[in-house]
Formats: C-alpha cells, sequence, structure tokens
C-alpha cells in the first residue's frame, strides 16, 4: 500500500505437496521490493534505486521473497554491492543474501548500462 503496508490473499485448492501460499505479513515491515524466486529482472529495482551502477554498497534490505510454485512469502534480507565495470560498459554487482544458518547464497550478477540484468549465473542470461 502507499503506507507500506503489504498484504497477501491466498487460497490453497487442490491436492498439491507445496507449501502453504502467504506468510505472517508482519515480518515485511519497511521492505519496498518483491524478489519473486527465479526472477533475475527484480534484481533491477534497488540496483537502480540505490544508483549502484555508479559505484558504492546499498544498505542491507529486507526483501517479500516469493517461493515458486508455492507463493509461499519469506523475509529476504539482501545486500548489494559494485564490483566494477568492463571494458564494453556492463557493470558488475554482488549480490548477497545471508542465511542465519550458514549457507549465505552469493552471486556476481552483470547488468547493462541501463540496468537491466545480462547474467544472473545459475538462473539467467540474456540473449540477443
Amino acid at each position: 500500500s502507499e503506507e507500506g503496508v503489504w498484504t497477501a490473499e491466498v487460497a490453497l485448492e487442490g491436492e498439491i505437496e507445496l507449501r502453504k501460499p502467504g506468510g505472517d505479513m508482519s515480518q515485511f515491515e519497511g521492505s519496498l521490493d518483491p524478489d519473486v524466486e527465479h526472477c533475475p529482472i527484480l534484481n533491477s529495482l534497488p540496483t537502480l534505486r540505490h544508483r549502484l551502477l555508479e559505484g558504492g554498497t546499498a544498505p542491507e534490505m529486507v526483501m517479500v521473497w516469493v517461493e515458486l510454485p508455492s507463493l509461499a512469502l519469506h523475509r529476504s534480507v539482501q545486500r548489494y554491492s559494485y564490483l566494477g565495470k568492463d571494458a564494453a560498459g556492463n557493470h558488475t554487482v554482488r549480490f548477497e543474501n545471508p542465511d542465519p544458518d550458514g549457507g549465505d547464497f552469493v552471486q556476481d550478477i552483470t547488468f547493462d548500462v541501463d540496468g537491466i540484468v545480462l547474467d544472473y549465473p545459475t538462473i539467467a542470461k540474456r540473449i540477443g
């Protein structure tokens, strides 16, 4: 909402073994962005908002992470740090998703000059 309150209306139908959709919405207070599993374009939102293609590090952020295909919602703490620019003018930003139980996720993402994801290793690579 305009007030920064996240809501979710969910329903579960069928006999599929998935996590329950939705989640405790209070855990997302202060979140600005969603992050949908296997959707690299959403990494452009915090990268552009914090002008990371100009350098620096964004403050630690909480995202509303949407698990697929269940649509279960999870709190996701994320960090973004600028690593540099290559000869073609593309930028590399390090994405970190710390896991309190260990097993942190770290990936270096390549963005074009406009801040659109070109390469998110193991997830997607823009072609053409």
